[in-house]
């Protein structure tokens, strides 16, 4: 069935050294009904004639606001007798055409098919072992059906623009701060209008700037990065305040890790082009930045 919205999950284990937590959520088959939005996301592993034939509009007007936060309170009080049979009826055949077309979801009314969910396959969450659908389509509609589809195409989150030539995410005040050596930062029409709070800075902001100067970007944070290690004269930008994120130290000691993740997002998201850029792909930095 599907709950209030007051607790979604079935069970949560939490690592009380690091304050990780895992939330544990059931499925199961319910007379809960799918949306018409949600039948079209489950159309690649329902039959066709189930998206012709589902009942997405036999609810009441009751069922449809049972859930409804902003529905008025009374109104249960004045619902009519046909309008509860209606809905026991249609809610026992949506729990058949689940049944037999294994459709399960949890309470939070995120659905699944058995053909999604099955078989699994192992890999590395975190450096945890973990269990994913093994079918790439069907892993990315899973992550679109939880976390909307801004999950698996952005690259700007929170404070963080994520680069696909370093294949990791990016402070965005470090980027800010690149930027200043390059770009007239007060009038360039690179960056979201508004004051701009240092240590505060958002990723969408900086990321039509980032995209647009990438290449100068990257060289000026290594730089940067690598005047900060050596501490070497002719390394040293005008006054550059420390990275957040000395991106030659990340680099070092997460390239491994990241080249295999590489791969694996490459297998689920082609879209992505995940490979370390060429010298050609930065023949037009300033000859300064190449030195």
């Amino acid at each position: 069935g599907k709950e209030n919205g007051s607790n979604n999950i079935d069970a949560r284990v939490v690592d009380v050294d690091s304050g990780l937590f895992v939330d544990i959520t059931g499925l199961s088959v319910s007379g809960e009904s799918l949306t018409s939005a949600e039948l079209k996301k489950l159309r690649r592993w329902v039959p066709n004639e189930l998206l012709d034939t589902y009942p997405t509009n036999k609810r009441t007007t009751r069922k449809k606001n049972h859930w409804n936060p902003k529905a008025p309170k009374n109104l249960h009080k004045e619902e009519k007798p046909e309008e509860v049979i209606i809905d026991k009826i249609v809610e026992a055949e949506i729990f058949e055409i689940h049944k037999e077309n294994h459709i399960y979801n949890c309470r939070n009314k995120h659905f699944y098919t058995l053909q999604q969910l099955s078989p699994l396959r192992l890999t590395l969450f975190e450096g945890a072992p973990t269990f994913v659908a093994a079918n790439k389509e069907s892993l990315r509609a899973q992550l679109i059906t939880e976390y909307s589809s801004k999950s698996v195409e952005r690259d700007a989150w929170e404070q963080y623009v994520f680069s696909k030539p370093l294949r990791m995410w990016l402070n965005a005040d470090d980027i800010y701060q690149a930027c200043q050596s390059i770009l007239d930062t007060e009038s360039s029409n690179l960056f979201s209008k508004g004051k701009f709070k240092p240590n505060n800075i958002k990723g969408s902001r900086v990321l039509k700037a980032y995209h647009k100067e990438e290449a100068n970007i990257i060289a000026t944070m290594i730089q940067n990065s690598a005047y900060q290690i050596t501490k070497d004269p002719p390394l040293k930008i005008d006054e550059p305040k420390p990275l957040r994120l000395n991106l030659i130290e990340y680099l070092y000691y997460s390239r491994n890790y990241t080249s295999i993740h590489a791969k694996e997002m490459d297998m689920y998201y082609p879209g992505w082009e995940w490979s370390y850029p060429g010298v050609n792909d930065y023949a037009n930095i300033p000859s300064s930045k190449k030195d």
